[in-house]
């Protein structure tokens, strides 16, 4: 039988998605956040680079380690790269940009099309059963990741007529990302730049909603979604160490049972406890009496 455990406030790892035209300020944006978050964990930044070396123009201003990535862009090998970032006790990672494992050469577009080809007599819908499970296997990849996962994504070009001051001007602007449909629903914040590098909310949480814009997104951007974050963070948390820990405390000072069964009697018994909190406090109190 499934064993559930009380859900409790926590600190969860941030998932967000910069979208963006070509210029709009989605790297820049994605280091300034990348370098705030190293300072919260203590730990140093890993990058994927896949823009031949872009990212690599911000390293005087922030620091961090990259892997230039180069073709083909199998989404294999990106999930491959996120557990290396892991192993290696990496604290967060900038994916920039992700689109080129969907829409790059050897990237998701591309094994889809292939797959027609060889498997499906050109037809592109049923092609999909290869291609989605390698996109699910990213994501799962992504969300259940330890680090704090910024990535950034091209979006779709066009040029709109403005005026300014009495002359009519063209301005770039982006629109749908560049990625398999429904990416954003997998990350918790969304942000689109424009070419004057505001961030618009398209998906958050709490105070950071879709009513939000970011002017020239920078320290105070990341300070608030990150606020926004924990806040809505939950996270269910093992207690079976904590009650071996009590177990192994027993064992090993017997002659301390006494004081240890006053504990027990003011918080409960502690097999019978499936509060995080209230045990570590039981530890605690356990190893003053040491």
């Amino acid at each position: 039988m499934a064993q559930f455990k009380k859900a409790i406030k926590g600190l969860k790892p941030l998932r967000l998605v910069i979208g963006g035209a070509s210029g709009s300020g989605k790297s820049k944006t994605a280091s300034i956040f990348a370098d705030y978050l190293s300072e919260q964990t203590g730990k140093r930044t890993a990058a994927v680079d896949t823009e031949h070396g872009r990212l690599s123009l911000y390293a005087d201003e922030f620091d961090f380690d990259v892997f230039q990535a180069e073709p083909p862009f199998h989404p294999s090998t990106l999930v491959k790269l996120i557990h290396d970032a892991e192993e290696a006790g990496y604290g967060q990672l900038i994916i920039d940009s992700s689109t080129h494992f969907y829409s790059g050469t050897g990237g998701l577009l591309e094994i889809v099309s292939e797959a027609a080809k060889q498997k499906f007599g050109g037809n592109q819908y049923y092609a999909w059963a290869v291609g989605t499970p390698l996109h699910n296997t990213l994501i799962d990849t992504i969300i259940r990741s330890p680090l704090h996962v910024i990535i950034t994504s091209r979006s779709k070009q066009k040029y709109v007529e403005n005026e300014k001051n009495g002359k009519k001007t063209y301005e770039k602007v982006g629109e749908d990302m560049i990625q398999k449909d429904g990416l954003e629903y997998e990350f918790d914040f969304c942000l689109m730049m424009d070419m004057d590098h505001t961030a618009r909310v398209s998906k958050g949480l709490n105070e950071v909603d879709t009513s939000v814009y970011f002017k020239m997104a920078g320290r105070e951007a990341i300070e608030k979604i990150m606020t926004a974050l924990q806040s809505d963070s939950v996270v269910i948390v093992d207690v079976k160490p904590l009650k071996k820990q009590i177990k192994d405390l027993i064992k090993q000072h017997p002659d301390s049972l006494d004081e240890y069964k006053k504990i027990f009697s003011e918080f409960g018994n502690p097999n019978e406890i499936e509060d995080a909190t209230v045990l570590n406090t039981i530890v605690d109190r356990m190893n003053e009496l040491k």
